[in-house]
């Protein structure tokens, strides 16, 4: 151990350029032993193969980014007789053909990064925190592909539930979906263009007895129409919960259209409670007269409030408060429009049905809090602006992230996930240099003799063969 760092040196140095030193070093052992191990599985591929069905061609590099850095190795390619085609059995006996040029864990680190961060803050978090440095674009660039193959899933699903195969596992009486829109600041071209609305929705089956968790909660959001927008919603729906079972849908919202002409018509709708005490609150400035429309509104006198404004209405309409009219009617025609989600959907149903062990029925409003913690903070203020693309593949990641099904959908697809090699990686090791540095009697075997815990295990394809290279 000596040999890799002077004495002298270190006792100039504090702990963190020893701290960065060490981390350094233990990322290029990392990578080396990782071409190691590579190269002699195909070694032994090779010796192994059905030498009838499989014809060697030639060898030929390829690169890996992996959480320690950009690793380059060789591998065989040979003619597969039986299948006519071309193939390399190291690929496909360590599954390395599903890993394409990021490696699974390093994608996943990139996507966690960019749903908490700016994409400069999450490369700076990559290149600190792992061995292999990225840029901001070289994140942008993963958070795109990555957003892709989500679309794609999502496309599946709507094909799915299209041709009725889709039955989710989850059974409940009652499904809520509430959902709301979030504005975003967009541009085209690094020029600004029209704010756009981000469209979210929360779908769950009640709440837990024991706080305000949402129970079986699944969400989903996108950059895209109304129409389309509710036919994704409902695929994910009809893909985890099981339809048939339930006895009554239920739609929270703010009334937009999009809301409340869901892709399921058969449904309750109810008009947000929050969103209607702040417009009685925004358009009625007399403090009195308000008091007394959100009293009757609380207490589901609906047409004692709507009789409360509109008499505001004509005590006011004198040539001289026309600002105030405006309010007060825009208030008006908005409840008068939503008549039908005034009341409560608990009153609306007429008949609940008794909530499973464990969970409780409550009143709706949860979507301004999921908005908040899953996008505003993240895709908001500070002059952010996204483009339609950008801000559409990042609130995928979120989305699926909160789901739990991020990691499995960066799992299935990763071989999609590339990122050239022009966006600031650190400098590949190359086959050349990593064989130079092992030489004869290297000290990466004597790492890989001493201290692979898979060599201890007796059973499994792996261990059989790192065995074998062990034992030479």
């Amino acid at each position: 151990m000596s040999e890799l760092f002077d004495i002298k040196d270190l006792l100039k140095s504090d702990f963190e350029s020893l701290e960065k030193s060490i981390f350094e070093y233990v990322c290029e052992a990392g990578r080396n032993i990782t071409v190691y191990i590579l190269e002699e599985l195909d070694k032994y591929l090779m010796l192994n193969r059905d030498k009838k069905r499989y014809k060697s061609k030639q060898n030929r590099k390829t690169t890996i980014k992996t959480v320690y850095g950009e690793v380059e190795y060789s591998r065989r390619m040979y003619f597969d007789n039986e299948e006519k085609k071309y193939v390399y059995l190291l690929d496909e006996d360590m599954q390395m053909q599903k890993v394409g040029t990021i490696s699974t864990n390093l994608a996943k680190k990139i996507a966690d990064a960019a749903i908490d961060m700016s994409f400069r803050n999450a490369a700076n978090n990559i290149s600190e925190n792992t061995g292999q440095s990225i840029s901001a674009h070289g994140v942008w660039n993963a958070v795109q592909q990555i957003g892709t193959v989500i679309q794609a899933e999502e496309d599946q699903m709507l094909t799915e539930m299209k041709s009725e195969q889709p039955r989710g596992d989850i059974e409940s009486k009652v499904i809520f979906q509430e959902a709301d829109g979030v504005w975003l600041k967009m541009q085209k071209n690094k020029k600004k263009v029209k704010s756009q609305e981000l469209k979210l929705s929360t779908v769950y089956t009640g709440w837990e007895k024991d706080g305000d968790k949402l129970h079986q909660k699944k969400v989903y959001a996108g950059l895209e129409t109304g129409k389309k927008f509710n036919e994704k919603t409902e695929a994910l729906i009809q893909s985890v919960y099981n339809i048939d079972e339930a006895e009554l849908r239920v739609v929270n919202g703010d009334g937009a259209a999009w809301i409340k002409n869901t892709y399921e018509p058969d449904r309750i709708f109810q008009l947000d409670r929050f969103h209607i005490k702040k417009e009685i609150r925004r358009c009625i400035p007399e403090k009195h007269i308000c008091a007394d429309a959100l009293y009757k509104f609380e207490h589901l006198e609906i047409d004692d409030m709507l009789h409360v404004i509109e008499t505001y209405i004509n005590s006011i309409d004198d040539g001289s408060n026309s600002n105030k009219i405006k309010l007060a009617n825009n208030l008006f025609n908005y409840l008068k429009n939503n008549y039908e989600g005034l009341m409560p959907w608990q009153i609306q149903a007429g008949y609940i049905p008794e909530p499973p062990e464990g969970v409780v029925y409550k009143n709706m409003g949860v979507q301004e809090n999921q908005n908040c913690s899953l996008v505003t903070m993240r895709m908001t203020g500070r002059k952010m602006r996204w483009s339609e693309g950008g801000a559409n593949n990042i609130v995928k990641l979120i989305y699926m992230k909160e789901n739990g099904d991020l990691d499995k959908v960066i799992e299935k697809h990763d071989g999609a996930i590339t990122v050239p090699r022009d966006l600031d990686f650190k400098e590949v090791l190359s086959a050349s240099k990593v064989k130079s540095r092992i030489g004869k009697g290297n000290k990466w075997l004597e790492i890989i003799n001493t201290s692979v815990p898979l060599l201890n295990y007796p059973k499994g394809a792996y261990s059989k063969l790192l065995r074998n290279i062990q034992n030479g």
